[in-house]
Formats: C-alpha cells, sequence, structure tokens
C-alpha cells in the first residue's frame, strides 16, 4: 500500500543583514544581529533580522520590509531611503538614513515538509558617529507578516562588529 506523502509547502523569508557604517571613518563596520527566543530551533543564538512568511504572490516590496524592520528594531530616528532618482544623501554625523537596500541573492532549503526560500537583502545605514540606538526589546511576533500567535516573549538586537559576526552566540 502506497502511502501518499503531503506536497511540502512553499514559504518565502526575507533575511536583511543590516549593516551601520559611521559618518567617519568609514571603515568601522557593525552589523545588527537578533537573539533568537529561549525555546525552540536554535534557542538563544543570533540571526539576522527576518520577516517570515511574506506574500509570494506580492510584489517585491524588500524596502518597504527593510524599513518596518529597522522601526521595529533601532530607537534611533532613521531616514527611509530616497526614491530612484534622487541622489543619495551625504553622511551627516548627526543623523541616520538607509543608504540602500540591495538583494543578495536567494537561498531555497527543503524540509520534509517546508520548501523554504531565504531571500536575503543587504541593507546599508549611514550617518551618526556611534550604531543607532535599539530598542530593549520587541515583540517575537513583530516580524511575522501573518500576525501568528506568538508566546509573547520579547527578543533583542544587538550591533556586533564584522569580526564578531561569525562568533556570535
Amino acid at each position: 500500500m502506497k502511502v501518499d506523502r503531503k506536497k511540502a509547502r512553499a514559504e518565502v523569508d526575507v533575511v536583511s543583514v543590516v549593516e551601520w557604517c559611521p559618518a567617519s571613518p568609514p571603515a568601522r563596520r557593525m552589523f545588527l544581529l537578533v537573539r533568537r527566543p529561549d525555546k525552540g530551533l536554535l534557542a538563544g543564538l543570533y540571526e539576522f533580522p527576518t520577516t517570515s512568511n511574506i506574500s509570494l504572490n506580492g510584489e517585491d516590496n524588500h524596502i518597504e520590509l527593510a524599513s518596518e524592520q529597522i522601526k521595529l528594531l533601532i530607537a534611533s530616528p532613521i531616514s527611509s531611503l530616497h526614491p530612484r532618482g534622487d541622489s543619495e544623501p551625504e553622511c551627516h554625523p548627526d543623523h541616520y538614513h538607509i543608504v540602500h537596500v540591495r538583494s543578495a541573492g536567494e537561498i531555497q532549503h527543503v524540509f520534509s515538509h517546508i520548501k523554504k526560500t531565504y531571500r536575503v537583502q543587504w541593507v546599508l545605514i549611514g550617518g551618526g558617529r556611534e550604531p543607532p540606538r535599539l530598542k530593549a526589546s520587541f515583540p517575537n511576533n513583530s516580524l511575522d507578516q501573518k500576525g501568528q500567535k506568538s508566546t509573547g516573549k520579547s527578543l533583542q538586537a544587538i550591533w556586533i562588529p564584522i569580526e564578531g559576526v561569525a562568533e556570535a552566540k
């Protein structure tokens, strides 16, 4: 007797590699990481901010997704990316702005029940002398567009220098 297997459902997550570069000196690069919940798969580890289960039918709205993630995680005011055709703003030591949002490709992973596509984007924030101030915490479900219920726990974000990203735990 042959057992019919369910077809794996397709899901798309957008992973934002958020980088901050100061107005000067430009060599000091920092990356934003989010701590995963204390329970579940990969509990307590750090990851890049992710928007889960985005609409497969919607337009490619990566700039809006990046802006929404930044609003949820960062307390410092940040100017949005200028529309196409405008010149990029100058790095100013007293305010932050999104310099660009660029696609970094897609990665597919097939689990037994889910075909997951990770769309990676690089978000560059410029300005300021220190990294933008982060919110103390944010709700676990705040990055889920489907509004699925969470445990109510909050997550925390940190800025890590480029040298420390690989060892972040």
